[in-house]
């Protein structure tokens, strides 16, 4: 699984739990555009979204089954490229862990975050997205959850099958 926390001073950074002995070796991070349209062009009523990578922080070699890398700063032998990530208003940002890279990559616990969303967070709780039956559409929502059962879910047997 992975997620977003704030420490004591309010400073983001991602968490990641995982299963067995298997560890993340990065975490990506992402937003969309909209493609700009022709000069002249009608105006579209859908525009069309291009991905577009912001960060990737690369991990060291990770012991346990629990991470985070912070943001603004990473440090304890993480890497980020390129350097430095700076969170940004209004843009919705999406997020994994992963192991491998390109048609062997493994992605770990996708979720999306804002600025805003962030700076909502108190220190001590995850937020990520998880399906909720209270719902009414099947989609994946926001959740918050407090750092010990962000673990908890992480680690529990059902989730790692």
């Amino acid at each position: 699984m992975a997620g977003i926390s704030v420490d004591e001073q309010r400073r983001p950074f991602i968490v990641l739990v995982w299963c067995g002995d298997e560890a993340p070796e990065g975490v990506r991070i992402s937003h969309h555009e909209e493609v700009p349209g022709s000069p002249g062009a009608a105006p579209d009523p859908s525009p069309a979204l291009t991905s577009v990578d912001d960060v990737d922080f690369v991990a060291p070699s990770l012991e346990g089954n629990i991470a985070s890398v912070r943001l603004d700063a990473p440090g304890e032998g993480w890497t980020v490229e390129p350097e430095p990530f700076v969170l940004r208003p209004g843009v919705v940002y999406s997020a994994f862990g992963h192991r491998g890279y390109g048609s062997s990559q493994v992605n770990i616990g996708g979720f999306t975050f804002s600025a805003e969303s962030v700076a909502k967070l108190k220190p001590g709780s995850v937020l990520l997205q998880a399906y909720d039956e209270r719902w009414p559409s099947p989609d994946r929502g926001d959740v918050v959850v407090s750092s010990e059962e962000f673990k908890r879910q992480g680690q529990d047997p059902a989730q790692c099958e």
